[in-house]
């Protein structure tokens, strides 16, 4: 029981942090930091098409030489 509370309690102790540093940040924090998550969305987004291709070509090596 001791273990729950404990566990309970850091639980809470989290989220009174996280909700702290949200409240601490500006807007202007906020934008640019939506904006640079976006800009990764996109990077990934154009990447991952290329990166599935090179793992097939990977992937049938590994196969013909049995290693998969």
């Amino acid at each position: 029981m001791s273990e729950l509370v404990d566990a309970l309690m850091a639980s809470c102790t989290a989220r009174a942090g996280a909700v702290q540093t949200l409240e601490n940040i500006t807007l202007s924090t906020a934008l640019a930091l939506l904006e640079e998550a976006a800009a990764l969305a996109e990077f990934l987004a154009e990447q991952i098409p290329a990166l599935h291709k090179e793992w097939e070509k990977q992937r049938d090596a590994l196969r013909r030489t049995r290693e998969l």
